[in-house]
């Protein structure tokens, strides 16, 4: 029995993957190691990056994180917005 193009073209991998694996139900974890420079930097411009667009919350967390790990330095994260 032949296919028409149609049907070809509607299988994929999902639709045609024979079925269920333990994978399906697996939640894919990953992490990132940084060097303490690398932190300081991405933290600095997380904040500011953030509060330009409008994401204070996201913004104060990286303020909370750059406090914790380099308490008393000085850091430019642009302007606190008023909630």
């Amino acid at each position: 029995m032949t296919q028409s193009y149609l049907e070809k073209a509607a299988k994929t991998p999902e639709t045609d993957s024979g079925g269920l694996s333990v994978h399906e139900f697996m939640k894919t974890l990953t992490w990132q190691r940084m060097s303490r420079e690398a932190s300081r930097q991405i933290g600095q411009v997380t904040a500011r990056i953030s509060r330009l667009e409008g994401m204070e919350a996201h913004a104060r967390t990286a303020d909370d994180r750059l406090e914790k790990y380099f308490p008393g330095e000085q850091f430019d994260r642009g302007e606190r917005v008023k909630l």
